[in-house]
């Protein structure tokens, strides 16, 4: 994703936001990885926790208490129907 446009794929880097029901977080991380069971335990070697298993997917908190997950499915595709362009 291109700095200023949300829908540029030339990058391997993007930031999909979602919104979630009332109370924390407002802000809600997926870390994309070829291997769930090996990124899951690389980040308790950072201090994250592990949650539950979601079928292919785990879901952790990080130290803060903030959870996030991590998952082999990428991302979907942008348009304008699921994305805004925050500038």
């Amino acid at each position: 994703m291109g700095v200023g446009d949300p829908h540029d794929r030339s990058v391997d880097f993007g930031l999909l936001v979602q919104k979630l029901d009332s109370g924390q977080p407002r802000v809600h991380l997926d870390v994309h990885t070829d291997d769930v069971d090996a990124e899951v335990a690389r980040l308790e070697a950072l201090g994250a926790t592990r949650v539950r298993r979601v079928a292919h997917l785990w879901i952790v908190r990080d130290p803060a208490g903030l959870p996030f997950c991590v998952t082999t499915a990428r991302p979907g595709e942008l348009d304008e129907t699921n994305s805004s362009l925050w500038e």
